[in-house]
């Protein structure tokens, strides 16, 4: 009850439609797909190879800072942090993947059709706390949401005392929120990057 309190303000303040709604929002001619095919999205989507590089750099600056100070140095401090990152991910991703075959949302991010830089913005912003359905419609994104906070608490259960507490748990899901924005971003504005980038090499090179 509290998160869909959370939710619905959060939804008010954003100028987002709370409620579920009826209107199309999956891209036309995009194929439903089934509730394995969800996991596997989710599980290759969480565990791209970039992401493994990430981790380990994610581990050894944690270890330069000696966070948590309670795990050692060395290769055991190391493995510890790293695995840490992997369970988060893990348990997250999980709880992603059960809450869209549940709710039957559609995982995959569709980019808008508008030319407008800040409207695209904009619906990157939007499509983090909504998200589509299977055949067509929306409902807040409880997937997402619901998994940041819950992996954050479950991580309790193998963080040590100093970064186990509720306050450190809620801005872990909300830090992961924020990332799910830059995700989307990424998602949105990434292709026609790239686009451009491979556009003026072969430019350099003729």
């Amino acid at each position: 009850m509290l998160l869909f309190r959370i939710l619905a303000a959060a939804c008010a303040v954003a100028g987002i439609p709370f409620a579920q709604s009826t209107a199309p929002a999956v891209t036309p001619g995009i194929v439903p797909l089934r509730p394995a095919e969800k996991y596997e999205w989710q599980l290759k989507r969480a565990f791209q190879p970039v992401r493994w590089a990430g981790w380990a750099a994610g581990a050894g600056i944690a270890q330069w800072r000696d966070i948590p100070e309670e795990w050692e140095q060395g290769m055991s401090g190391f493995g510890k942090r790293y695995a840490a990152a992997l369970a988060f991910t893990g348990t997250r991703s999980a709880m992603i993947a059960t809450g869209n075959v549940i709710l039957k949302v559609e995982p995959r991010y569709q980019r808008s059709r508008s030319s407008d830089p800040k409207a695209r913005v904009r619906h990157a912003i939007k499509w983090t706390f909504l998200s589509p359905r299977d055949h067509g419609g929306s409902l807040p994104a409880l997937p997402r949401l619901a998994s940041a906070y819950g992996a954050a608490f479950t991580a309790r259960a193998w963080l040590p005392p100093s970064r186990g507490g509720v306050d450190q748990a809620l801005a872990r899901g909300s830090v992961m929120i924020g990332l799910d924005v830059v995700n989307n971003l990424l998602a949105e504005f990434g292709p026609d990057l790239f686009r451009k980038l491979r556009k003026n090499k072969q430019q350099n090179t003729n």
